[in-house]
């Protein structure tokens, strides 16, 4: 597996100069997207929870939409996010083979790294997406606007950015043990505290967790399209959203710089 980055490293045979990035993230893309049993799994989920909670909340009006609706959209986040980080479960055995200090020999910069992981993530998490959603859509008990239909998962989609790069980071830094048996409970506690999975509770120090946790600010964000009855936006989601995005990928690029030096 090193061979074609080290290849890709050089000049290739018309004299032109490779780029390791691009030829980095198409690999990435094939592994992920040809991982199936991995993206059955982190599709079995949230379908399930869907599937469960959707029938349990009926047609129950929700704004624009239903209640089904509204869950079909949390568990578009949920789903997204652990599937974005689904990649990261496999750093350890990259570790072990060598492939992080091969690619520490080529031009690949650290950002250049994470993106390419990153985008890879970020596509397997569009295939689950793209699952759930043909099957809310199949069922015709989810009811809302086309505009809420492409936003809510379009938010979904974006959210899993700043969680592949969350995967990452847990992945490089753990030097003992499997990711997955920390990051699937940091997705599932993240997940109840952004209220995700629709929570009967509420109040002033509820609003703050959702506020501060990672994913709260999606899962507000994606609720407000339903209506304000349901929720609104304030700057506190777009600080919560793009912060945390840009600290999760400053932190998985460090981690990869330093991981790499020490192998």
């Amino acid at each position: 597996m090193t061979a074609p980055i080290v290849a890709a490293s050089g000049t290739a045979a018309t004299g032109r100069p490779r780029r390791p990035g691009w030829y980095f993230l198409r690999l990435e893309v094939i592994r992920v997207l040809t991982n199936v049993s991995t993206l059955v799994f982190c599709c079995a989920m949230p379908l399930g929870f869907y599937l469960l909670f959707g029938a349990a909340y009926g047609k129950d009006q929700a704004g624009v939409g239903n209640m089904n609706a509204v869950v079909l959209a949390m568990m578009g986040i949920y789903g997204a996010v652990m599937t974005a980080t689904a990649p990261a479960y496999t750093l350890p055995t990259e570790r072990v083979s060598g492939w992080n200090r091969q690619l520490r020999l080529t031009p690949l910069r650290p950002l250049v790294y994470v993106g390419g992981k990153v985008a890879a993530a970020v596509l397997s998490s569009l295939a689950c997406l793209i699952v759930l959603y043909g099957v809310g859509l199949a069922l015709r008990q989810a009811e809302m606007p086309a505009s809420v239909w492409f936003g809510t998962l379009g938010i979904a989609w974006l959210g899993s950015l700043g969680f592949a790069a969350m995967g990452l980071f847990i992945g490089l830094v753990m030097r003992k043990g499997e990711p997955a048996a920390v990051i699937v409970p940091i997705t599932l506690v993240c997940s109840f505290l952004s209220d995700a999975f629709q929570l009967p509770v509420s109040g002033r120090i509820w609003d703050i967790i959702q506020n501060i946790v990672p994913m709260g600010g999606l899962v507000r964000w994606s609720q407000s399209l339903f209506g304000p009855d349901i929720a609104t936006t304030d700057w506190k989601v777009w600080v919560n959203v793009v912060g945390w995005t840009l600290i999760f990928t400053f932190l998985a690029a460090l981690a990869f710089s330093r991981d790499s030096k020490r192998g």
